[in-house]
Protein backbone atom coordinates (compact mmCIF):
# COMPACT_ATOMS: atom_id res chain seq x y z
CA UNK A 1 0.00 0.00 0.00
CA UNK A 2 2.65 2.20 0.95
CA UNK A 3 4.43 1.95 -2.64
CA UNK A 4 0.85 3.06 -3.96
CA UNK A 5 0.32 6.00 -1.86
CA UNK A 6 4.34 7.52 -1.07
CA UNK A 7 6.15 8.03 -4.48
CA UNK A 8 9.10 8.80 -2.78
CA UNK A 9 8.82 5.10 -0.65
CA UNK A 10 9.50 3.39 -3.61
CA UNK A 11 12.40 6.03 -5.04
CA UNK A 12 14.55 5.80 -1.95
CA UNK A 13 13.77 2.11 -1.50
CA UNK A 14 14.67 1.38 -4.98
CA UNK A 15 18.18 2.73 -4.76
CA UNK A 16 19.05 -0.49 -3.06
CA UNK A 17 16.96 -3.89 -2.61
CA UNK A 18 13.72 -2.41 -3.41
CA UNK A 19 10.40 -1.94 -1.53
CA UNK A 20 9.51 -5.10 0.61
CA UNK A 21 8.11 -8.26 -0.30
CA UNK A 22 5.43 -10.16 1.62
CA UNK A 23 8.11 -12.47 2.61
CA UNK A 24 9.69 -9.39 4.13
CA UNK A 25 6.93 -8.41 5.99
CA UNK A 26 6.09 -11.90 7.82
CA UNK A 27 9.49 -11.72 8.68
CA UNK A 28 9.24 -8.25 10.46
CA UNK A 29 5.98 -9.74 11.38
CA UNK A 30 7.00 -12.72 13.29
CA UNK A 31 10.66 -10.54 14.83
CA UNK A 32 8.48 -7.74 15.94
CA UNK A 33 7.97 -9.48 19.53
CA UNK A 34 11.20 -10.30 19.75
CA UNK A 35 12.76 -7.18 19.63
CA UNK A 36 9.89 -5.75 21.88
CA UNK A 37 10.92 -8.45 24.37
CA UNK A 38 14.51 -6.97 23.99
CA UNK A 39 13.38 -3.25 23.94
CA UNK A 40 11.41 -3.70 27.50
CA UNK A 41 14.39 -5.70 29.25
CA UNK A 42 16.86 -3.12 28.00
CA UNK A 43 14.97 -0.49 29.45
CA UNK A 44 14.85 -2.50 32.75
CA UNK A 45 18.18 -2.92 33.25
CA UNK A 46 19.29 0.77 32.08
CA UNK A 47 17.33 2.65 33.63
CA UNK A 48 18.38 5.47 36.37
CA UNK A 49 16.14 6.22 38.98
CA UNK A 50 16.23 3.14 40.98
CA UNK A 51 18.37 0.19 40.91
CA UNK A 52 19.05 -2.42 38.67
CA UNK A 53 21.43 -4.52 39.86
CA UNK A 54 19.30 -7.32 40.72
CA UNK A 55 16.76 -6.86 37.80
CA UNK A 56 19.99 -8.08 35.60
CA UNK A 57 19.26 -11.99 36.29
CA UNK A 58 15.43 -11.88 35.79
CA UNK A 59 15.67 -10.47 32.54
CA UNK A 60 18.81 -11.89 31.39
CA UNK A 61 17.49 -14.90 32.02
CA UNK A 62 13.72 -14.16 30.86
CA UNK A 63 15.62 -14.26 27.43
CA UNK A 64 16.62 -16.96 27.37
CA UNK A 65 13.30 -18.60 28.25
CA UNK A 66 11.92 -16.70 25.28
CA UNK A 67 14.53 -18.00 23.04
CA UNK A 68 13.20 -21.66 24.10
CA UNK A 69 10.12 -20.85 23.60
CA UNK A 70 10.58 -19.67 20.39
CA UNK A 71 12.36 -22.71 19.10
CA UNK A 72 9.73 -25.15 19.94
CA UNK A 73 7.54 -22.87 17.59
CA UNK A 74 6.64 -25.44 14.80
CA UNK A 75 3.75 -23.12 13.85
CA UNK A 76 6.19 -19.96 12.64
CA UNK A 77 9.25 -21.39 11.11
CA UNK A 78 10.49 -17.58 10.82
CA UNK A 79 10.77 -17.18 14.75
CA UNK A 80 12.34 -20.96 14.90
CA UNK A 81 14.71 -20.65 12.90
CA UNK A 82 15.44 -16.90 14.74
CA UNK A 83 15.56 -18.95 17.99
CA UNK A 84 17.88 -21.19 16.76
CA UNK A 85 20.29 -18.79 15.80
CA UNK A 86 19.87 -16.54 18.66
CA UNK A 87 20.21 -19.63 21.47
CA UNK A 88 23.70 -20.39 19.44
CA UNK A 89 25.04 -16.47 20.78
CA UNK A 90 23.01 -16.99 24.65
CA UNK A 91 25.33 -20.02 25.25
CA UNK A 92 28.47 -18.25 24.29
CA UNK A 93 28.10 -16.09 27.28
CA UNK A 94 25.00 -18.56 29.38
CA UNK A 95 26.26 -21.75 28.33
CA UNK A 96 29.87 -22.22 30.44
CA UNK A 97 29.32 -21.59 33.86
CA UNK A 98 33.48 -20.45 33.64
CA UNK A 99 32.49 -17.77 31.42
CA UNK A 100 29.36 -16.22 33.73
CA UNK A 101 29.54 -12.93 36.31
CA UNK A 102 28.13 -14.85 39.55
CA UNK A 103 27.51 -11.27 40.53
CA UNK A 104 23.92 -10.97 38.72
CA UNK A 105 23.40 -14.27 40.47
CA UNK A 106 24.21 -12.49 44.12
CA UNK A 107 22.34 -9.37 43.54
CA UNK A 108 19.61 -11.61 42.82
CA UNK A 109 19.57 -13.74 45.81
CA UNK A 110 20.06 -10.42 48.43
CA UNK A 111 16.71 -9.00 47.11
CA UNK A 112 14.06 -10.61 49.65
CA UNK A 113 11.43 -10.92 47.22
CA UNK A 114 13.64 -13.46 45.56
CA UNK A 115 16.15 -14.98 47.40
CA UNK A 116 17.45 -18.59 46.25
CA UNK A 117 14.31 -19.97 46.20
CA UNK A 118 13.79 -18.56 42.63
CA UNK A 119 17.26 -18.25 41.69
CA UNK A 120 17.39 -22.30 41.59
CA UNK A 121 13.77 -22.42 39.98
CA UNK A 122 15.10 -20.24 36.82
CA UNK A 123 18.41 -22.12 36.63
CA UNK A 124 16.32 -25.44 36.32
CA UNK A 125 13.73 -23.90 34.20
CA UNK A 126 16.63 -23.00 32.06
CA UNK A 127 18.71 -25.62 31.73
CA UNK A 128 15.94 -28.17 32.01
CA UNK A 129 17.84 -31.79 32.83
CA UNK A 130 21.09 -30.48 31.74
CA UNK A 131 24.00 -30.88 34.92
CA UNK A 132 25.27 -27.10 34.32
CA UNK A 133 22.15 -26.64 36.23
CA UNK A 134 23.01 -28.45 39.32
CA UNK A 135 26.46 -27.31 39.09
CA UNK A 136 25.83 -23.82 38.70
CA UNK A 137 23.25 -23.95 41.90
CA UNK A 138 25.87 -25.40 44.31
CA UNK A 139 28.62 -23.07 42.73
CA UNK A 140 26.03 -20.24 43.72
CA UNK A 141 25.72 -21.57 47.16
CA UNK A 142 29.33 -21.87 47.80
CA UNK A 143 30.22 -18.50 46.80
CA UNK A 144 27.59 -17.00 48.63
CA UNK A 145 28.79 -18.33 51.61
CA UNK A 146 32.00 -17.24 50.91
CA UNK A 147 30.98 -14.23 50.94
CA UNK A 148 28.84 -14.12 54.13
CA UNK A 149 32.34 -15.46 56.34
CA UNK A 150 34.02 -12.71 54.61
CA UNK A 151 32.17 -9.44 55.68
CA UNK A 152 30.80 -11.83 59.14
CA UNK A 153 34.78 -12.11 60.05
CA UNK A 154 35.47 -8.24 59.07
CA UNK A 155 32.72 -6.14 60.07
CA UNK A 156 31.55 -8.54 63.36
CA UNK A 157 34.70 -10.18 64.89
CA UNK A 158 32.70 -13.60 64.45
CA UNK A 159 34.98 -15.76 66.42
CA UNK A 160 36.36 -13.30 68.81
CA UNK A 161 32.24 -12.66 70.02
CA UNK A 162 31.62 -16.89 69.74
CA UNK A 163 34.44 -17.06 72.20
CA UNK A 164 33.36 -14.49 74.73
CA UNK A 165 29.66 -15.52 74.43
CA UNK A 166 30.43 -19.18 75.15
CA UNK A 167 33.09 -18.01 78.07
CA UNK A 168 29.84 -15.88 79.60
CA UNK A 169 27.26 -18.62 79.54
CA UNK A 170 29.91 -20.78 81.45
CA UNK A 171 29.82 -18.17 83.95
CA UNK A 172 26.41 -17.64 84.25
CA UNK A 173 25.45 -21.22 84.33
CA UNK A 174 27.75 -21.65 87.36
CA UNK A 175 26.35 -19.04 88.88
CA UNK A 176 22.48 -19.95 88.08
CA UNK A 177 23.21 -23.37 89.51
CA UNK A 178 24.74 -22.13 92.45
CA UNK A 179 21.36 -20.09 93.41
CA UNK A 180 19.07 -22.25 91.88
CA UNK A 181 17.46 -19.87 90.07
CA UNK A 182 15.06 -20.63 87.86
CA UNK A 183 14.51 -17.81 85.91
CA UNK A 184 18.04 -17.74 85.14
CA UNK A 185 18.42 -21.11 84.17
CA UNK A 186 15.29 -21.20 81.70
CA UNK A 187 16.78 -18.07 80.07
CA UNK A 188 20.22 -19.88 79.61
CA UNK A 189 18.13 -23.04 78.15
CA UNK A 190 16.05 -20.84 76.15
CA UNK A 191 19.26 -19.27 74.47
CA UNK A 192 20.94 -22.47 73.47
CA UNK A 193 17.41 -23.68 72.24
CA UNK A 194 17.92 -20.93 70.04
CA UNK A 195 21.70 -21.62 69.21
CA UNK A 196 21.06 -25.28 68.52
CA UNK A 197 20.18 -25.46 64.89
CA UNK A 198 23.44 -23.81 64.54
CA UNK A 199 21.84 -21.30 61.44
CA UNK A 200 24.21 -17.97 60.51
CA UNK A 201 22.10 -14.66 59.66
CA UNK A 202 22.19 -15.69 55.94
CA UNK A 203 20.81 -19.22 56.34
CA UNK A 204 18.01 -18.12 58.51
CA UNK A 205 17.61 -15.00 55.66
CA UNK A 206 17.64 -17.70 53.05
CA UNK A 207 14.96 -19.75 54.98
CA UNK A 208 12.39 -17.34 55.41
CA UNK A 209 9.64 -16.70 53.33
CA UNK A 210 9.92 -13.74 50.52
CA UNK A 211 8.58 -10.77 50.54
CA UNK A 212 5.83 -10.31 48.56
CA UNK A 213 6.85 -9.47 44.48
CA UNK A 214 3.29 -7.42 44.45
CA UNK A 215 4.55 -4.90 47.24
CA UNK A 216 4.32 -1.42 45.74
CA UNK A 217 5.81 0.15 48.22
CA UNK A 218 8.72 -2.33 48.67
CA UNK A 219 12.26 -1.06 48.00
CA UNK A 220 15.10 -2.85 48.37
CA UNK A 221 17.06 0.18 49.84
CA UNK A 222 14.99 0.27 52.95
Amino acid sequence: MLELEDEKYVAELGKSEGVPTEIDWDYAKAYTPILKFFYDATLKVSATRYVTGNLYLREIFGVGLMIQKLGMNKADPNQKEMAIRMKVKFDKYWGDMDNMNFVIFLACVIDPRYKMKYVSWLIRESYGGDSIAGALIVKINLVLEKMFKHYEDKFFGSSVKTSQAEEANVHTVEEAAETYDLDSLIDIHEESEDNTDGQSELESYLADACVPRSDPKFDILL
